[in-house]
């Protein structure tokens, strides 16, 4: 009984991925054919494309794990759009393809494809599109357009580069940072699983060792005791005095000095 279970559960498994499989539309659109539609040169003048597809900053690029901006539009605003198809495929078998994303209301998002196509049939002169970049390696992401129900336009798909085809792999400088980052998350866990009971001791050195450790003095500093006394300090035994101590006070002498009465000298009570 529990292996018929686990058989079930593995067929079941199989035809849910064929069957979701199958419901990924093809970047050919087969039906339209089907319907007369003709694969058109996407040419407007001058070796100009009608349709184009950019990428922006990701043109000499693109940054690993970051959104970039996409955007599918048409050169000529006569010429207007009505319904698309964007998908992305990997060129490294170790590296991811990234996923594709919608916010605009016009564009309809197939997770389990990992593919873009039209919301709405209406006429269109430009799409944002927006992708989330793998960690490594190199994409192709490819367009399709359709004018109308009799014509539609994509590039070879022998051809890497092309009006509705760009081919980005992963800036150099941005993988090197990829590698530092998990260079020092990889030291941090080292550092976390250090065992204490090993030979060797880790101490963690101080950012300045030269510089003395500072201590905030108090705003107010109370004191109590005999810092509140204050300094005693004898008086000298013999107080030199200089400069204008040493001169005798100033005493003014009267304008007129009364004299004595007339005393009798001895003798002249004889006379």
């Amino acid at each position: 009984m529990r292996w018929a279970l686990v058989l079930f559960t593995v067929l079941a498994a199989q035809a849910w991925a064929k069957e979701k499989h199958h419901d990924c539309p093809h970047r050919y659109p087969t039906d339209l054919a089907k319907q007369g539609a003709e694969k058109t040169r996407n040419e407007l003048s001058e070796g100009k494309p009608l349709y184009q597809l950019e990428v922006f900053d990701a043109e000499d690029g693109f940054k690993p794990l970051q959104t970039h901006t996409l955007g599918l539009r048409t050169n000529s605003r006569e010429r207007k759009f009505r319904g698309f198809h964007v998908s992305v495929e990997k060129k490294d078998a170790k590296c991811k393809s990234g996923r594709l994303k919608a916010y605009h209301k016009g564009v309809k998002e197939l997770k389990h494809c990992n593919l873009l196509i039209h919301a709405k049939d209406e006429p269109k002169v430009k799409v944002p599109l927006t992708w989330k970049a793998p960690s490594c390696g190199c994409v192709t992401i490819r367009a399709t357009v359709l004018e109308d129900d009799t014509k539609y336009y994509l590039d070879d798909g022998r051809h890497d580069d092309g009006p509705l085809t760009k081919t980005v792999c992963a800036r150099e400088d941005a993988e090197d940072d990829v590698k530092v980052k998990n260079e020092m998350v990889g030291g941090k866990e080292d550092v976390d699983n250090f065992d204490p009971e090993s030979k060797m001791e880790y101490e963690p050195k101080p950012e300045h060792p030269n510089k003395p450790e500072y201590v905030p003095k108090p705003e107010y500093e109370e004191k109590t005791g005999d810092e509140m006394k204050p300094e005693y300090k004898p008086k000298p035994e013999y107080e030199e005095k200089t400069g204008d101590e040493m001169k005798p006070e100033y005493k003014p002498k009267p304008e007129y000095e009364e004299k004595p009465e007339y005393e009798p000298k001895p003798g002249d009570e004889m006379k």
